[in-house]
């Protein structure tokens, strides 16, 4: 074999050397064989406590769920609100506001306390992380209730995952997901942040109508007892027939009376058109599943371990060749010396 220094990349003209990369490559490949004992040792070793990391630490698992949050239907303010004009044009998109909502502190703070999150931290763990937490509470004292919640708290707010999506012009739907140790509690935390969406989002619909039927109420009433007091005033009978003259202050009274009247039943008939199609408008559309396999821990998992101490095992090999500082490559006499190598003797 008869080879010059340029063939080795010795010039280094070039901004990426092929041949050098092989040179090397083939140096790497040819100290595993030189070393096999040593290569399959590293490897073995370092692989199986790479294994045996993966398998005992903690595993995530993935649990999600879609909910659909419409616009309310313009046809609802309409028949509720004839003076409407075809819908409320401040109507927002529930949608946009979902984040803040589920994330919020009262949210989370509900979630934790109902699922007893707390108590059930320790659900899932592995056996380093139980190790890890007994040395932990050996040294500093296992943190008081109040603390273990708020530690909670801040946990489930980072698992938890709150993302919303156009689908149509007029609608978004949500998507929730949560990473968690335990694959019940995972699909426990998606049901329970969704269902308290939808009951925060009802109860905040509701809640906004029944104020306003209760200030129509109070008005009605006010005017109603200005009725009773002008009537008396005037010395007119409460089921008088006879019709009010325009000058009278018993008129505009009476009209109001109406008005407020009107509004109070406006507000029955759309409270009762908001519990009727809510179903419609807010709905869980995808609900959440047990999750079957985790994130990690499984057999794809288990491939970068084996990677990283073959790795490990090349380098320890290759390290052993260089450090002992002998001539084991023919191209390393023609890199030391400068000089072409006009023939080997294979072995």
């Amino acid at each position: 074999m008869s080879q010059t220094p340029s063939e080795y990349g010795a010039d280094g003209g070039e901004l990426f050397d092929l041949g050098q990369g092989k040179l090397w490559l083939g140096f790497v490949l040819r100290s595993i064989r030189r070393h096999l004992r040593l290569f399959l040792a590293t490897f073995l070793v370092l692989a199986s406590l790479g294994i045996v990391l993966t398998l005992s630490g903690s595993k995530q698992y993935y649990a999600a769920s879609k909910l659909l949050a419409a616009r309310r239907d313009s046809t609802i303010g309409t028949i509720t609100n004839p003076n409407n004009g075809g819908g409320d044009p401040t109507n927002e998109t529930p949608a946009q506001a979902a984040e803040q909502v589920i994330k919020s502190d009262a949210s989370l703070i509900r979630l934790v306390e109902d699922l007893k999150l707390v108590e059930r931290a320790n659900v899932g763990e592995p056996p380093l992380g139980k190790v890890k937490r007994g040395i932990f509470e050996a040294i500093f004292s296992k943190p008081d209730p109040v603390t273990q919640e708020r530690d909670m708290v801040g946990k489930l707010r980072v698992a938890l995952s709150v993302a919303t999506s156009d689908r149509e012009s007029v609608k978004k739907t949500v998507d929730l997901s949560v990473i968690w140790q335990d694959p019940l509690i995972a699909k426990q935390i998606v049901d329970a942040a969704g269902s308290s969406f939808l009951r925060d989002r009802q109860d905040a619909e509701i809640e906004s109508i029944t104020k306003a039927r209760d200030i129509a109420a109070e008005q009605l009433k006010k005017e109603q007892d200005k009725v009773v007091t002008l009537r008396d005033e005037l010395g007119i009978p409460e089921f008088d027939e006879r019709p009010v003259p325009e000058s009278s202050p018993l008129k505009g009274a009476l009209a109001r009376v109406d008005d407020y009247s009107q509004r109070v039943l406006d507000a029955d008939t759309q409270l009762k058109a908001a519990a009727a199609s809510f179903p419609s408008r807010f709905a869980v559309t995808t609900p959440a599943q047990l999750p079957v396999a985790p994130l990690n821990g499984g057999l794809s998992s288990l491939l970068i371990p084996v990677l990283a101490s073959a790795i490990v095992g090349a380098f320890v090999t290759t390290l052993a060749d260089v450090l002992r500082g002998r001539v084991v490559e023919p191209w390393q006499v023609t890199r030391s010396t400068g000089l072409p190598l006009l023939s080997d003797l294979k072995n």
